[in-house]
């Protein structure tokens, strides 16, 4: 295919920035037996999607499909589930360093499949984000809250309602938050996602951290209005042509969002 006189060809933005759910099998649970709760955990991430789009008035980068990973050291996981988990993601290919010239736009939610009532986060900035839920948010998003207690060491001030889909949709938002750079929790204003998760989906997000997500360099999780503008062309797959690739018109480079789209781009990969 001809490439129109006057377009720029550069590499497709959806591609660039990335949310990966990954399933994450430990010994002995199998990724076969992973695979059953996918249908669940789902359905969970599109709900979560549909809420941040709401609460930021944008919409997140998509959410990639979910992929497996499969650990065999289960005592290993036990005693430092972010180190190994980093370590294991590293092994499989998927990037978690920043570097010079480097950058390194990915943040994973992690089910982890034998995990119990782990959950735990990796802040993005300098290397990727990694988001953490265990077996009690798996089962808790699989309809089945008393498994899913039976995974929180007891005492605990927690009960089966905080285990519902609905409040373990918010656990996982929860964590997802944390990754996008955010320490913060507060349980005395508004209920909001860095407090009472258990509330989904009546919640909302403090005026800080939208500002805070919705600016560089935490909006390259955010898709870009130019993806969305009819007149973004997609390559058709060709031999020799990465299928990525997408032709912007000329026209397009007068548009005000452009600026801050070729500088995120300068970032991610060099214009070609």
């Amino acid at each position: 295919m001809a490439i129109p006189a006057g377009a720029v060809r550069l590499m497709s933005l959806l591609p660039t920035s990335v949310i990966q759910p990954i399933l994450y099998s430990i010994a002995p649970h199998t990724v076969s037996e992973g695979l059953a709760f996918v249908p669940a955990l789902q359905d969970a991430l599109y709900r979560g999607r549909t809420w941040w789009k709401k609460q930021l008035s944008h919409d997140l980068i998509p959410f990639r499909p979910l992929t497996t990973i499969y650990e065999p050291w289960p005592k290993r996981f036990a005693l430092d589930a972010m180190d190994i988990v980093k370590q294991r993601l590293t092994e499989e290919g998927y990037p978690i360093q920043h570097g010079p010239g480097n950058f390194c736009p990915y943040t994973y939610l992690v089910f982890a499949l034998g995990g119990g009532g782990y959950a735990g986060t990796l802040r993005w900035g300098d290397e990727a984000g990694i988001a953490i839920v265990g077996d009690a948010c798996i089962y808790g998003l699989a309809g089945q809250p008393a498994k899913a207690l039976s995974f929180i060491k007891q005492p605990s001030n927690f009960t089966e309602a905080h285990f519902s889909v609905e409040a373990q949709t918010g656990a996982l938002m929860h964590e997802l938050y944390h990754s996008f750079g955010l320490a913060e929790h507060d349980f005395t204003g508004s209920p909001n996602i860095s407090g009472p998760w258990w509330a989904w989906p009546n919640l909302g997000l403090l005026s800080s951290h939208k500002e805070h997500i919705l600016k560089p360099p935490y909006d390259v999780f955010l898709v870009p209005p130019l993806i969305s503008q009819p007149k973004v062309e997609v390559i058709e797959p060709l031999e020799g042509i990465d299928p990525t690739r997408v032709t912007i018109p000329t026209g397009l480079l007068k548009d005000p969002a452009w600026t801050r789209i070729k500088a995120l781009l300068r970032k991610l990969w060099p214009l070609r």
